[in-house]
């Protein structure tokens, strides 16, 4: 009977979960939220050994940590069936064909030995580093603009709004002026489509076109041309750009595809809200896509735009309050999507015999290939500078007897290198000793920090639906707990993290202030899409807009 149960609901959900904040294989776990999942996780008041969890993150303080760590080596030494162990090997870690590739792969699990006579469900994650993320970021937004590219082949259709309501504040005229600006960087590597839409969708340009000189004055020409008119319709032209993309022939078929989407409005005509969604979410699309959002002013649906861009792979929704930050937040877009140096990334993970993986912790596509066993992860591409990383949760049974060594999940990541033009794969594995007795070891910092991230950016959301339902001193009250969590937690304290977690308990009381009462949160629910989108996807890090009640200003 539970096999029965197991299966059905592996048939009714796999699609939904596709989407979903947590891919969760514990049903007993399905009721409750994605952030309270993560604290519990996390912070259980319970202690045992077959909940490490509960040992190595229960409210304690760093130093805590490491003082009972001590005195636990103290009395372990002499214990014969222990293991002296230490973190995870890089050499656990390898790059398959070639050292040179443009991604790095390394693993963080919750401790290096777990006891063998006790069932244990623990953190791991996978952390994608690109070659450049260790290096200095751009001090300013042209110096990454001016980067080359690599002459990676990419493919772009920017799709404006030009309903009756752009033409208020002089919106339009602000993103003629962006895609002109955009014009001018891309390359004869470079295609681009434009399209505009009101109650319908109109192809502005013959599809896609070269970027070289004689079809730059053309599209500028056109761009110019345009006038704002009618009602909104956003369905029509995602699946116009989408068809646009999806009859690329020939050598043009595996280009990067990008879709930048600008609109000030709520789509009052054809299909909208879950809808468009649920069209989105089964139409074909054009493998390792990713739709940037841009709303403008107030008055859009910044809920259907973030999830539009989630669902996609990649894509970030942007908040831009005032015409003046339009330059800002675009230019971070393209910078970034210029320097991409890997896409249609994909992580494949297998547990062995003896080990579960019980639930993940991220917003990108999982794929389930086994039940609790065999899993691809879907990420689209990755920047230069970037670093992306997956949450999960494992299950491990107990042994008859201690073993050093036990292995628990295969990975292999493969995915195309932007500069070498092939694809390339990364191998490695989660190993962990079974000794008859454990040292508690911390927490890893830069676990403990994404498992920081990944709550704040689901507390986030969640608060957001509580202010939506008029319940503001709930949405306070929720943030407020998160913050506490983070200036409790290991990653706050430690030199390595703590200018992030400022950053992100920063962010947090943004948020709050767009969410206690009515009259700011018609601006404070797009501020909150743009943050928790922000942190889910680990992307649109560098340009931030900071507001209070009074003012907007973008820094």
């Amino acid at each position: 009977m539970k096999s029965q149960v197991k299966s059905q609901r592996s048939s009714q959900d796999r699609e939904h979960r596709k989407y979903s904040f947590v891919y969760e294989a514990d049903p007993e776990a399905e009721s409750q939220s994605p952030s309270k999942r993560v604290w519990d996780s996390s912070l259980s008041s319970e202690r045992g050994s077959n909940n490490h969890s509960a040992e190595t993150r229960n409210k304690r303080s760093p130093r805590s940590q490491l003082d009972h760590q001590s005195a636990s080596q103290k009395t372990q030494s002499e214990d014969p069936d222990h293991f002296d162990t230490s973190p995870i090997p890089s050499s656990r870690i390898r790059n398959e064909n070639s050292s040179e590739g443009a991604l790095h792969l390394y693993t963080e699990m919750e401790a290096p030995e777990l006891t063998s006579n006790a069932v244990h469900k623990f953190w791991g994650m996978i952390r994608l580093e690109s070659e450049g993320f260790s290096s200095p970021k751009p001090t300013a937004l042209h110096d990454s603009l001016e980067a080359p590219s690599g002459g990676v082949s990419m493919d772009f259709v920017v799709m404006i709004d030009r309903s009756s309501s752009m033409n208020q504040d002089n919106k339009m005229a602000f993103v003629q002026a962006t895609i002109e600006y955009m014009i001018s960087l891309l390359g004869p590597q470079h295609r681009f489509c434009l399209l505009t839409f009101n109650q319908e969708a109109n192809m502005v340009t013959e599809g896609l076109m070269e970027m070289n000189a004689e079809n730059k004055k053309t599209v500028l020409s056109l761009l110019k041309e345009i006038r704002a008119e009618g009602s909104t319709n956003i369905g029509e032209a995602l699946t116009t750009g989408i068809t646009v993309l999806n009859s690329r022939e020939g050598r043009h078929v595996d280009n990067l595809s990008t879709i930048m989407l600008f609109t000030d409005g709520l789509a009052n005509m054809g299909a909208r809200g879950d809808k468009l969604l649920h069209r989105l979410k089964h139409s074909p699309l054009p493998e390792g896509l990713a739709i940037h959002s841009f709303g403008y002013g107030i008055d859009h649906d910044s809920n259907l735009l973030q999830n539009l861009s989630i669902a996609s792979r990649g894509g970030v929704y942007y908040y831009i309050e005032n015409t003046e930050c339009i330059a800002t937040m675009f230019g971070e877009c393209l910078a970034g999507i210029l320097s991409t140096v890997a896409h249609n990334v994909q992580v494949e993970m297998s547990a062995a015999d003896g080990c579960r993986i019980v639930a993940f912790y991220t917003r990108y596509s999982v794929q389930q290939i086994k039940e609790v066993k065999d899993y691809n992860i879907h990420m689209g591409s990755i920047y230069n500078h970037e670093s992306k990383t997956i949450l999960f949760k494992l299950s491990l049974r107990k042994m008859e007897l201690p073993m050093r060594g036990s292995k628990l999940v295969n990975i292999t990541v493969r995915y195309v290198d932007t500069n070498l033009h092939k694809t390339m794969v990364a191998t490695g594995k989660l190993i962990v000793d079974r000794p008859s007795r454990a040292k508690i070891h911390p927490l890893p910092c830069a676990l403990d920090w994404g498992i920081n991230r990944f709550a704040a950016a689901a507390t986030i959301e969640e608060a957001s639906m509580k202010a939506s339902s008029g319940d503001f001193s709930g949405a306070q009250r929720h943030i407020a707990t998160m913050i506490s969590s983070v200036k409790s937690s290991i990653s706050y304290a430690h030199p390595t993290s703590s200018s992030q977690c400022d950053d992100l308990v920063k962010d947090l009381q943004e948020c709050m202030i767009g969410m206690d009462r009515s009259e700011n949160f018609v601006r404070g629910v797009h501020y909150a899409n743009a943050y928790s989108t922000m942190y889910y996807l680990e992307r649109s890090m560098y340009a931030k807009f900071h507001w209070n009640v009074k003012h907007t200003r973008c820094t």
